[in-house]
């Protein structure tokens, strides 16, 4: 499930790497981020237990990057944005020294900016980042 989605098209766009994972790749990675206690990864469930997305978060230091994508399907309906909202709660409990959330958000994804922003990540600078012009934001320990 995860590998399938990471290589649907719209998810490589989006994606620093932009382009396709093999198995392997993929294996090789998902082995690491289920042994490694620097990561926290998610499969984000409709309350029926539909799965429809991913939220991640990848230990940096004093911080942690958060990724998530919801399927075309579940997006526009709040649901990214309340997984979006546990999943930090989680992630601030699961490591007490976290400082914050850092998140990289495209600068024409106005949906995500707006969710992210409502759950209490502040800009902190406009950039690029693989020739895409993005937003850099923060959410500080609450």
């Amino acid at each position: 499930m995860v590998f399938g989605w990471r290589n649907l098209d719209w998810v490589i766009a989006l994606s620093a790497a932009q382009h396709v994972v093999t198995r392997e790749e993929h294996t090789a990675w998902f082995t690491k981020v289920l042994q490694s206690s620097d990561y926290l990864l998610f499969i984000v469930e409709t309350l029926t237990g539909e799965a429809m997305g991913i939220l991640r978060f990848d230990r940096a230091e004093e911080a942690a990057v958060v990724s998530i994508y919801l399927l075309p399907e579940f997006q526009g309906q709040g649901r990214g944005m309340h997984a979006l909202r546990l999943g930090c709660e989680h992630a601030f409990d699961r490591w007490s020294d976290l400082a914050g959330i850092r998140a990289t958000v495209r600068s024409d994804n106005a949906k995500s900016l707006k969710a992210f922003r409502e759950v209490g990540f502040e800009d902190e600078k406009e950039g690029e980042e693989h020739g895409v012009p993005v937003h850099f934001l923060f959410l500080k320990r609450f």
